[in-house]
This record gives C-alpha cells, structure tokens and sequence, in this order.
C-alpha cells in the first residue's frame, strides 16, 4: 500500500507541477523540481481505494465524502531562492484527485464508479442524482465540477397541483413543495437519456398519466421529491381522495333541485352577496325588496356563468375544493360530486400547436391610379409629420376629388 501511495502522490504532484507550468502569469519558465505543496496533510488512507471491494469501495468513498475535510483546497507553490514573483495556485486535495480516480457510488440499480458522473455527458445519472441529494451537495458539486444536466421534455400536458391529484399527499410534502405542479408528459431525455419521471424546479415532470399504475406513479413522484414514505402510507394516499365528512357535505348539495340552489347551500346568502357589485345590488332591491338567497345565487349564475363556483372557491374550503379548475379532472370530479354538471369544472386551457405554418407572400397585381394616389398621400402624411400646417389628410383628399367628380358625372347636387 505504501509502494501504491507513493505512486499515485508522485502522479499527482507531476500533475499539478505541469499545471502550475502552464499558467501565463509566471514571472520565468520555473524549474519544475522546486514546485511544491505548502502543505500535505489530509484524510486517508487513500490508497485502499484501489484494493477495497465494490461495496467496501462505496462506502468508503461516501465517509470520505461526509469529512469537510476531504474538500480542503491545496495550494501549489515555488521553494526555490527565486521564488519572489512566482504565484501560488490552488489545487484540489490529493483525497478528491484520488475519488475521481477509484471512487464508486451506490445507486438504486447498483453501484457505479464515480469517474460515471464526471464531464459534460456523465453516464450514470442516476449516481449523479445520489451525488446533488448528498449532505455535502453544494462542496461535491464545486470540487468535481458538477453540472446538473437540463432535461429536455415532449409532449408536455397542462400542470396540475399534486395536492390536487393527492390531497393526502400535502400531509408529506414540507412547505417548499406545496405548490410543486406535476405535468405529465410523453417523453423525458437527459443527454440523450429516457426518464420517467424527473424533479425540474419547481415543478415535477412525469410520463404517462397517473391513472397508468397510480401507486407506481406515485412512487417515482415520491422518490423524485426524497419523500420518505412506507407501503400503507402509499395505499393511503391512493386511496384517500375525499374524507367522509367532505363527501356528507357535497352529498347534501346534491340533494338540491337546481344549480341556483346549489350554489346557495355550498355557498351561503351573505358570501354570494359579498361577491356581487353594491352597485347592481341597489339597482335589483331600489324598490326596498330584498331578494332572496336563490335570487342572489341566480344573479350570481348571471353574472358569473359557470366561473361563479371558481368566483366564490375561498368560501368552499369546507368542500375541499381544487387549486386548479380550467377544466382539470379533479375540478370536474369536484363540480360532478355536488351535482353540477362538468362545465362548471371551467375549460382547459387550448394546448398550443408544436409549430405553426404561415404562408409566404402573395403576388399583389399592380395598383390602380387611385390607389397610388392613396399610397402617395398617405407617405406625405408621414414624411411630413403632425405639425399645425402638416396636411392631415390620406385618403380624404382624393376621396373628396372622386365623390366631387361622381357628383358631376352623374348630375347630382
């Protein structure tokens, strides 16, 4: 080990010597033999990395990865007598040199040498993942040079809140994540890579919908979001849409004969009021007739159409209500479970063409004399700006010749 250590060191410092050689603000060409490190203390040993087993190799790099010690700069200097004027440069430590060399990650589908997360196209992002959710995240990602890479995303749907896809699931989610959105899509690429399901700040990104398998789904939401969740906890958010009381509140809506009635009992007389113009209020009671709840909830349908449930959605917080309406399954259910119909849900925003395909010139015929004097003076108008003496006129002008001369041709006055 000690023949192994001293091999990779003498690596190391012929590494750093050429690069200190290479710097363009050296004084001279410095003798090579006199760079040195001011110091080389660091953590180890270092050099069972390259005879530990695959496991014992994982582990190892991961403790070394935990000590802030690991990631202490090293600094490059000249001892010779002429050292006056010669830098010093900074350098990584000798631990983080040899992790790039023998270090090895664990990931979900195995372990995976580090050397997989390095460059512009790491081969293992799933090792790249376990290296961004690392305790020492922010010193691993400046040591190695770590970019996360950007997702590239196809066939994107609309974005739906996940506590409106898993109102239990907001009991799991910390305060950060409460408005994450989950978007389903019909592919996801990471440098050329297919992934189900990827976390892109601040929202969530997954293929397929949730009705494909909704407990796998919700897995690789939960593992994309490092919630930590177990079996029954998964089952319950799946199962748990509507409490029982929500769903006795909404039932009890149901039994109404009519939208105006509904939208007065999920509601309330005085909130339906609060949401309608004074103005038109007084116009509707000036003959000191106060109307009804269902009038009020009627004169509400009125102004607001469908939109009025959406209007009046911080009032029916007792009825779980979406965060999201604009037609999205969970508004729809929300609508239907009080007897409304899904119009009532709103509509979904019109998803947008990939491209768009605008045809080129048309081939104009040549104008006509009027049009040309239309043309012409419209350019005066320009050219000669909007002073008080400026003509005002572009069309007018020849207008009022051709009526004129209309007028002559046919004999009217």
């Amino acid at each position: 080990c000690n023949l192994s250590f001293e091999a990779n060191f003498k690596s190391f410092l012929s590494l750093h010597r050429k690069r200190y050689a290479e710097q363009d603000n050296l004084p001279h060409n410095p003798d090579r033999r006199y760079l040195d490190f001011t110091s080389t203390e660091g953590v180890g040993p270092l050099e069972i990395l390259a005879v530990l087993s695959t496991e014992g190799n994982s582990l190892y790099t991961d403790a070394l990865l935990n000590l802030d010690a690991s990631f202490e700069t090293w600094t490059m200097h000249h001892t010779g007598t002429t050292s006056r004027g010669y830098p010093k440069m900074p350098c990584e430590s000798l631990t983080i040199h040899m992790l790039r060399k023998h270090g090895s990650i664990r990931t979900p589908s195995g372990i995976v040498p580090l050397a997989d997360v390095l460059g512009s196209y790491p081969k293992s992002l799933a090792a790249l993942h376990q290296l961004f959710v690392h305790p020492k995240a922010e010193k691993i990602k400046a040591a190695l040079d770590l970019l996360k890479p950007t997702p590239e995303f196809f066939g994107q749907g609309d974005p739906v809140p996940l506590i409106d896809i898993w109102p239990e699931l907001n009991t799991f989610l910390p305060s950060h994540l409460r408005q994450c959105r989950l978007i389903s899509c019909e592919r996801i690429l990471i440098i050329d890579q297919e992934t189900e399901c990827v976390f892109h700040a601040p929202d969530i990104y997954l293929v397929g919908t949730v009705d494909d398998d909704e407990k796998r789904k919700l897995e690789l939401v939960a593992s994309e979001l490092e919630l930590s969740l177990n079996n029954r906890q998964f089952e319950l958010i799946v199962k748990r849409r509507t409490s029982y009381e929500v769903k006795e509140r909404r039932a009890e809506i149901c039994l109404c004969s009519t939208d105006a009635e509904r939208l007065r009992v999920a509601v309330g007389e005085e909130e339906l009021r609060s949401g309608l113009p004074s103005s038109l209020l007084a116009v509707l009671e000036n003959d000191g007739t106060s109307l009804t709840g269902t009038e009020i909830a009627e004169t509400a349908i009125v102004m607001y159409q469908t939109d009025a449930l959406k209007q009046y959605r911080r009032t029916l917080k007792h009825f779980d209500p979406p965060t999201k309406w604009a037609g999205s399954s969970r508004a729809v259910e929300f609508v239907q479970s009080q007897g409304f119909s899904a119009k009532w849900a709103g509509e979904r925003n019109a998803k947008r063409d990939p491209f768009l395909e605008v045809e080129g010139p048309f081939l104009l015929p040549i104008l006509h004399g009027y049009q040309r004097t239309i043309v012409t003076n419209v350019r005066n108008l320009i050219r000669n700006g909007y002073g008080a003496n400026a003509e005002r006129r572009g069309m007018n002008q020849y207008a009022d010749r051709f009526w004129q001369d209309a007028r002559r041709r046919t004999g009217n006055s």
